[in-house]
């Protein structure tokens, strides 16, 4: 048995083989999102484990061609140790030099009170901060528990909101760790309603790894669950996917409603997971 498709002028007839990978194309066509928001981490995530400096003026640069883009939010830098993460370690000069865009956001990543009284002072007018639920990834890289770490943030949202700035929240390595592996879904979803409790004005579910491959994602696209109070404010929390092997890309696409927030990789920036050897505190 064979159907008729009619592109242009020609009709092609399609054996049953094909008709079901075109069957499941139409249904991955209609279950896209309806909008999808473009929170663009390249110039921060995507080179801070690039082993050769990048000059502020190349960040800069690139960090103006992003917005130009289109992205809604482009994630401009990390106050954090330089001795941990020298790649981040003109995030001033960065940050004095980045023309602001009127309806684009430009966050920054801080660890601590200290991290976030450098991004204050260095104007910045919102701020992303971390949980992690690997205990080995907490230790090396936020020299803390996991528990630590949403206190820590917690700090932190606190005296943003209170200066007025917005808040995002990232659960990291919510897919998977490169030192521990899988991460139990529950103790994602713990992170993620601390994050809120915390006064985070969104949550995002990190594949910091690039292990985000469907279906992966959708066991931890529906937390926090429907009973937290008070709601995140999508149906969904959003989620950053790393593009690695060719496998992450499409993890999310299944969520009609979900209002995801993807990362297309910078070309030329590093496609390799960031894994910590020393705690990034400053």
């Amino acid at each position: 048995m064979t159907i008729r498709l009619r592109l242009a002028a020609h009709t092609l007839r399609l054996p049953r083989r094909a008709q079901h990978t075109l069957a499941r194309a139409q249904h991955t066509l209609a279950s896209l999102p309806a909008r999808v928001r473009i929170y663009e981490l390249g110039a921060r995530d995507g080179l801070q484990n690039e082993q050769r400096i990048v000059d502020a003026a190349t960040k800069i640069e690139l960090i103006h061609r992003l917005a130009r883009m289109g992205a809604s939010s482009v994630e401009t830098t990390s106050f954090v140790s330089a001795r941990a993460v020298p790649q981040m370690a003109d995030c001033e000069a960065v940050m004095a030099g980045v023309e602001q865009r009127e309806g684009t956001d430009y966050p920054v990543l801080v660890l601590n009170l200290k991290g976030f009284e450098r991004a204050k002072a260095a104007g910045a007018r919102s701020i992303a901060v971390m949980a992690v639920p690997s205990v080995t990834f907490a230790r090396k890289n936020n020299n803390c528990t996991p528990a630590e770490t949403v206190e820590r943030a917690a700090t932190v949202a606190a005296a943003a909101n209170a200066a007025g700035m917005r808040v995002r929240g990232y659960v990291s390595c919510a897919l998977g760790c490169p030192f521990e592996g899988a991460m139990e879904p529950a103790a994602v979803a713990d992170l993620a309603e601390g994050l809120q409790a915390a006064g985070c004005h969104e949550v995002c579910l990190a594949d910091t790894i690039g292990t985000g491959a469907a279906p992966h994602p959708a066991l931890l696209l529906p937390l926090p669950p429907a009973s937290a109070s008070p709601p995140l404010p999508s149906a969904s929390p959003p989620g950053t996917w790393r593009r690695m092997g060719g496998r992450s890309t499409a993890a999310p696409l299944p969520r009609r409603h979900a209002r995801e927030h993807a990362r297309p990789p910078a070309r030329g920036a590093s496609s390799r997971p960031f894994r910590p050897a020393r705690g990034a505190l400053p």
